[in-house]
């Protein structure tokens, strides 16, 4: 009896530690060691390294699936062409830095972060799998309420909220971040927390209460973020699912009552919000933004062109770099507005690093044709399974848009949980058992 309830007690606590860990990028070594680092997460990837050699030893065998054989796929892919780049660029451009970097501690960085991503999902997995749904929601649920609570603290303290938790970007801070060291960061967590919050809600008695609370905090942190990915990730989001929803689904008369009260709601939406999202889209800055978003995903578009297999991990900055230059003024041509190329070669300067701000960027800009593939093949394993809410379809979706669009992956551990929770969870409807 008593070690049932100090395991149900530890199981929740470790969600709850966890998930405020993955929630946390503005960590003090992210300042000297770079993106990898803004998340102390990085720092129990040992320990979940140890946990799966034990496993594998207890039980002498490896459970893998598709997603496994596609990011390690990827990994492999990766460093057989970083290392064949490295040596081009060496024997090519005699030298082997970039920034007075060397090509190969940029390579070992970006393979320990990648690595580091691959090893926490595979956590993530046995999380899932083996703790108790009701402890995970406990966790999940309680890191939810935290979140709203940071949230209603920073309104009233902005902008020198929390000053004593960030360190990668130090307050003054004029935005919504929560916990994270910018607010396009914290716009990626909030929908996977909520996604997975609403999800395991569903295995308590009160969940309408948990639903609740998690839409009212999925709708209040909308009126206030001050990220604009996440106002375009969510009316683009808006136009997909419709589109999935009317075109994949089979129950056609349903989804046609659904789209017909989002097209009534979208006149409402848009009187009520529409001031506040022109005053967002408007403010200091955003031509930069935008101008920045765009040439990342033109440059890695256009990158297949010079490198079809990619550059790998080694040589990614100083490709990156000149890719924007080069497409820079294709990108003046199409906005008509000029991009700042001084402010983007800064960060080829500094520990965070120039890096692509979408995943989709990288993958091609990293492995190229084969980057664009395994992309193929998992959009392909997600979107042909039947998910077990419209409302997770529709995070899922905005989360596949910014992930496109707005968030880098680096140093993104809790993409790496969303994976396990959507592999695990999402698409096998359990029945409650609280």
């Amino acid at each position: 009896m008593f070690n049932i309830y100090y395991k149900n007690v530890f199981e929740s606590l470790y969600i709850y530690i966890l998930f405020f860990l993955l929630c946390y990028n503005n960590f003090i070594t992210g300042v000297t060691l770079g993106a990898i680092a803004t998340s102390p997460v990085l720092f129990l990837v040992p320990f979940y390294a140890v946990l799966e050699i034990y496993h594998f030893i207890k039980y002498r065998k490896i459970e893998y699936s598709k997603m496994d054989i596609y990011i390690l796929s990827f990994l492999i892919f990766s460093v057989f062409i970083s290392v064949f780049y490295i040596f081009f660029f060496m024997f090519y451009r005699g030298t082997d830095s970039f920034q007075d970097v060397s090509y190969f501690f940029r390579f070992a960085s970006y393979l320990i972060t990648t690595s580091a991503l691959f090893i926490t999902y595979r956590h993530s997995k046995y999380i899932f799998t083996n703790f108790k749904p009701l402890n995970v929601y406990y966790g999940v649920f309680a890191i939810t309420i935290t979140q709203i609570l940071i949230l209603i603290i920073e309104l009233l303290t902005m902008p020198n909220a929390f000053p004593f938790l960030h360190f990668v970007y130090p307050t003054p801070y004029f935005g919504i971040r929560l916990l994270a060291y910018e607010a396009s960061v914290s716009a990626f967590i909030v929908p996977v927390l909520i996604a997975i919050a609403l999800y395991y809600s569903n295995f308590v008695k009160k969940s309408k209460f948990s639903f609740l609370i998690c839409i009212l905090f999925f709708l209040f942190y909308s009126i206030v973020t001050t990220s604009k990915g996440f106002l375009l990730s969510n009316f683009l989001t808006i136009g997909l699912f419709l589109f999935i929803l009317f075109f994949l689904y089979k129950n056609k008369t349903r989804n046609i009552i659904i789209l017909f009260l989002v097209f009534c709601f979208i006149p409402i939406f848009l009187i009520c919000f529409y001031p506040i999202f022109v005053e967002k889209m408007t403010s200091e800055n955003q031509a930069v933004t935008f101008s920045t978003r765009f040439l990342d995903t033109i440059s890695g578009v256009f990158g297949l062109t010079n490198y079809p297999f990619g550059h790998g991990f080694g040589v990614h900055q100083e490709v990156l770099l000149e890719s924007y230059s080069n497409n820079a003024n294709k990108l003046n041509y199409i906005l008509g507005s000029n991009v700042d190329m001084s402010d983007l070669s800064r960060f080829s300067y500094d520990n965070r690093g120039l890096d692509n701000k979408s995943l989709f960027s990288f993958a091609l800009n990293i492995a190229g044709i084969f980057g664009l593939y395994l992309i193929y093949k998992i959009l392909k394993f997600f979107l042909t399974q039947k998910f077990v809410s419209y409302i997770q379809l529709y995070l899922f979706i905005y989360v596949i848009l910014t992930l496109s669009f707005f968030i880098s992956i680096t140093g993104n551990y809790i993409l790496a949980v969303y994976i396990a929770f959507l592999e695990i969870n999402i698409f096998i409807p359990k029945q409650n058992n609280s």
